[in-house]
């Protein structure tokens, strides 16, 4: 219990600060995370690494330019920002890099690569 209350002190300033950037309509991408996080669907570890990810200002650049493919969603497009630096990156991607990413098979590889082209 100390550990929850301890890491809430810790993140709350992170995620207020992603909800003020976030004006969309519902909650924010940050607020779902943290609701994940307090029902107790996700693990300590598994916030952690989605909030440094929902926080990163590159990744949502990323995210943002990927969601829109067919096949991507939310899900997928955090696995690609995780593993490339840019939007660049996914673009110059090959097939082999793409599938190397876990839940990323043949088929979302290569609509991705049709996207950039």
């Amino acid at each position: 219990m100390c550990l929850l209350v301890w890491l809430s002190s810790q993140v709350r300033p992170a995620v207020d600060r992603a909800v003020a950037w976030y004006r969309g309509p519902g909650p924010s991408p940050v607020e779902q995370l943290q609701q994940e996080w307090v029902d107790n669907e996700i693990t300590d570890e598994e916030f952690e690494r989605r909030l440094e990810l929902a926080l990163d200002e590159r990744a949502v650049v990323i995210r943002e330019a990927v969601e829109e493919i067919d096949g991507v969603g939310t899900e997928r497009s955090a696995l690609l920002a995780d593993r490339f630096e840019s939007v660049e990156a996914v673009r110059r991607a090959s097939r082999d890099e793409l599938t190397a990413i876990n839940d990323i098979g043949p088929s979302t590889a290569a609509d991705v690569q049709a996207h950039f082209e």
